[in-house]
């Protein structure tokens, strides 16, 4: 997080309270059901649109859909969680998610994620954000 971030950041909190760590954020995040955030995500944008905030480049929209990775742990924590073995031949688990966000605009604008299943890759989980993406905001 950039020092700009993170003075953003500390103005949400209250007086001498510290930020969370990404470990407490990260577990925290454990079992959390997405449908919810999915929905704030949709009235965000929507708003945003409506109101002509979303930037552009040349009077273009562009967006960039990459993957990341949550969190890893070296436990298996659910039915979703996706086996990596490593050279040194540990195994760790971990969650994987694929995001939409806008380019070219401050703050990045993250229009969608979609989780990464067990056995697939990031352009499965993507064409299905892309599908959602559409269906959402009739875009793309």
């Amino acid at each position: 997080m950039s020092a700009e971030q993170k003075e953003s950041f500390k103005k949400l909190l209250p007086r001498k309270q510290r930020p969370p760590s990404a470990d407490t954020i990260r577990h925290s995040s454990i079992g959390m059901e997405l449908e919810p955030i999915k929905k704030l995500y949709i009235a965000v944008i929507n708003k945003a649109r409506r109101s002509k905030m979303l930037p552009t480049i040349d009077h273009y929209r562009v967006a960039a859909i990459d993957g990341t990775g949550i969190f890893r742990t070296q436990s298996r924590c659910c039915n979703a969680c996706q086996e990596v073995h490593h050279q040194d031949g540990t195994t760790t688990y971990e969650h994987k998610i694929v995001t939409c966000q806008i380019v070219g605009g401050k703050p990045p604008i993250i229009l969608g994620f979609e989780p990464i299943k067990p056995g697939e890759g990031e352009t499965t989980a993507s064409k299905r954000l892309v599908d959602w993406l559409y269906q959402v905001y009739n875009i793309c």
